[in-house]
């Protein structure tokens, strides 16, 4: 089993899975997941790459509760281990983003 750190690295390392965990800690209480406008535009791959990929690894990971009938997800058992991680990243976006992170 991957410790803690190697799996949160995995994790962030693509956008859509850091953007998910950054929803998540802006906002504790359950996040609704819904496609974003332009997920329609790129034919709905990002919706089915969602569900099928970025969800179920940050669920297995025990970062978050996923509930795909209800399309939201809740901070999972582990959240709370890589929430300073998060907030270090989250108060330095701007710098990261010149960056490509």
């Amino acid at each position: 089993m991957a410790s803690i750190p190697d799996n949160l690295f995995t994790a962030l390392a693509n956008v859509e899975r850091r953007q998910i965990l950054f929803d998540l800690a802006d906002e504790p209480e359950s996040v609704n997941i819904d496609s974003p406008p332009d997920a329609i535009a790129d034919g709905g791959n990002a919706c089915i790459e969602r569900h099928h990929v970025h969800l179920p690894l940050l669920d297995d990971y025990g970062f978050i509760n996923w509930y795909p009938n209800a399309n939201a997800i809740e901070s999972g058992p582990r959240f709370d281990e890589i929430v300073p991680v998060l907030e270090v990243l989250a108060a330095h976006r701007k710098a990261f983003a010149a960056t490509s992170l």
